[in-house]
C-alpha cells in the first residue's frame, strides 16, 4: 500500500464515523470506534472532535453538554497525557491506560512524586483537596489562599496532575470546569486496569490503534502510544498479536508496516 492509497482508506473509513448520530450516544460512538478521540482536528491524522461536529452540524456548547453528560456517567473520560492536548477515551479504554499509568497507592504516591521533585508543591497541595471531592479553579484557588497563589498557577498544577494521570476534567464548561482525582471520579476503570496485566493492556491498544489507521508502521503505533508505555513494550504486543493471527504483516511504501485484522 502507498501512503496516497492509505490516506484514502481512512479518509472513507473515518468519514461514516464523523457523519454519525448527532447525540450523546453518537459521540461515545465514535469515541469507542476512535479509540482516542483528539479535540483537535487533524484529519489526516486521526478522527476528531472538531470534525465531527463539523461533520455531524453539532456546536461546540452542545458537545460540551454531551461530554460532559458521559463523563457524570462515566462512559468517557478526559485524558492529558499528549503534549498535542487532550484526549477522550471509553471507561474500558481509560482501564488499558491506567494499566500502565496508574498509581499505585495514590494517597502515597503523589506525596513519594512531591518529595523526589517529579510533581511540584502546589500540585500536590491541589491533589490533596482532590481527594476530598470535585472542585472548580476557582474554589481551589479560594482555598489555598488568594494571596498565596493565583488562577493561572492553579490550573497549570491542575494540567500537571492530568498530565500524570492523577487529575481529571468531569465537567467541560470553559469557564468553570471541574476537576476531580482520577481514581475518586472513575474507581472501576482505575481498580480495572491495576487488575490488568501491562501485557494484555498493550495488545489491546495496539490493536485498537490498527483498527483505526487500517496499516501502520511500528514507530507510528510507538510515538503514538509512546505517553502510555515504551517502545519494547508496544514492539512485544505486535509481535504477540502477529503470533496469534490477530495483526498481519504488509507494507506501507514499501517499509515494513502491520495491518489490523
Amino acid at each position: 500500500m502507498t501512503s496516497a492509497e492509505l490516506r484514502l482508506a481512512r479518509q472513507e473509513r473515518w468519514a461514516g464515523w464523523l457523519k454519525g448520530e448527532a447525540s450523546a450516544a453518537g459521540l461515545r460512538t465514535l469515541i469507542e470506534n476512535a479509540g482516542w478521540l483528539p479535540a483537535a482536528a487533524n484529519p489526516e491524522a486521526w478522527p476528531s472532535l472538531e470534525a465531527w461536529q463539523t461533520a455531524s452540524t453539532v456546536a461546540a456548547a452542545t458537545a460540551r453538554g454531551w461530554l460532559a453528560q458521559l463523563a457524570g456517567e462515566r462512559e468517557i473520560a478526559e485524558v492529558r497525557l499528549w503534549p498535542s492536548g487532550p484526549y477522550f477515551v471509553t471507561g474500558e479504554m481509560l482501564a488499558d491506560v491506567c494499566a500502565w499509568r496508574g498509581d499505585r497507592n495514590p494517597a502515597r504516591d503523589y506525596r513519594q512524586d512531591v518529595a523526589k521533585g517529579r510533581l511540584s508543591p502546589l500540585a500536590g497541595e491541589i491533589y490533596s483537596i482532590l481527594e476530598r471531592g470535585a472542585q472548580t479553579p476557582q474554589r481551589l484557588r479560594d482555598e489555598l489562599g488568594a494571596q498565596r497563589t493565583s488562577l493561572p498557577a492553579v490550573s497549570r498544577a491542575l494540567n500537571e496532575l492530568a498530565g500524570t494521570l492523577r487529575a481529571v476534567r468531569i465537567a467541560f464548561d470553559e469557564d468553570e470546569p471541574v476537576w476531580q482525582a482520577l481514581h475518586l471520579a472513575y474507581p472501576k476503570a482505575t481498580r480495572t486496569g491495576l487488575q490488568r496485566s501491562r501485557r494484555s493492556a498493550a495488545a489491546t491498544m495496539v490493536a485498537h490503534y490498527l483498527q483505526v489507521a487500517i496499516v501502520a508502521e511500528a514507530g507510528e503505533i510507538a510515538q503514538f502510544l509512546s505517553p502510555v508505555m515504551n517502545r519494547t513494550a508496544t514492539e512485544t504486543a505486535l509481535h504477540a498479536l502477529a503470533t496469534a493471527r490477530q495483526i498481519e504483516a504488509d507494507s506501507l511504501d514499501g517499509r515494513p508496516a502491520f495491518r489490523g485484522r
